[in-house]
């Protein structure tokens, strides 16, 4: 368990979870600047027990740093280039069962089709097989919300990777209301919260 204290992650040596909104345009905070949206402190006390947070978080496991939740994901800030960041939630998400089946470079698109510069900007569709089935063998419907969603985005000093809670994805409409695409949601959130975690550690040098 770390016990050293994060900062924010272009100043940082280490990652950090997402304790704040970040303004459009893709910029970082200062820390000096009044008008930039107040900051929840660092995470420096032992592992919070999962059973003991709120109504639809995981409760299998106890995670170093819970990643921020925002209306519809959650998500953490770490080190490195953009490319880095992509090969590293890819290589945790396979860890977990998922598998990449989709990619759209959102800042190419912006530039091909509007002439617009935007700052690199990756969705990645994240499937795992196991859990898909079981929830589009329940309900059909669940097929026109697959895959989930997770995006990376290069920011000063890092990139900043989200992902879509399953959760909030199933419950659209009535197709969360089944026993079976429940399940299905909080062990695929449960997965997830696993692959922010791992992420929001230094990558391991070879």
């Amino acid at each position: 368990m770390r016990t050293a204290e994060k900062t924010h992650c272009h100043k940082s040596t280490s990652s950090t979870a997402m304790g704040y909104s970040v303004p459009t345009g893709g910029h970082l905070p200062h820390p000096d600047d009044p008008s930039d949206p107040p900051r929840r402190p660092p995470h420096n006390g032992p592992r919070r027990p999962v059973d003991s947070t709120p109504s639809g978080m995981v409760h299998a496991h106890e995670l170093a740093n819970m990643p921020d939740f925002s209306e519809v994901g959650f998500g953490v800030e770490v080190e490195g280039s953009f490319d880095e960041a992509i090969e590293r939630v890819t290589a945790a998400l396979r860890a977990e069962g998922f598998g990449v089946l989709t990619r759209i470079d959102l800042h190419r698109a912006f530039e091909d089709k509007l002439g617009l510069t935007f700052p690199s900007f990756a969705i990645l569709g994240a499937c795992n097989p196991a859990l898909a089935h079981r929830a589009v063998t329940e309900n059909r419907d669940v097929a026109l919300l697959l895959p989930c969603n997770v995006t990376v985005e290069d920011i000063p000093g890092g990139a900043r990777i989200r992902f879509l809670d399953p959760k909030v994805m199933m419950g659209a409409g009535q197709v969360g209301a089944a026993d079976q695409i429940r399940m299905v949601a909080e062990e695929a959130q449960e997965r997830l919260l696993r692959v922010a975690d791992a992420l929001d550690r230094p990558p391991e040098r070879g």
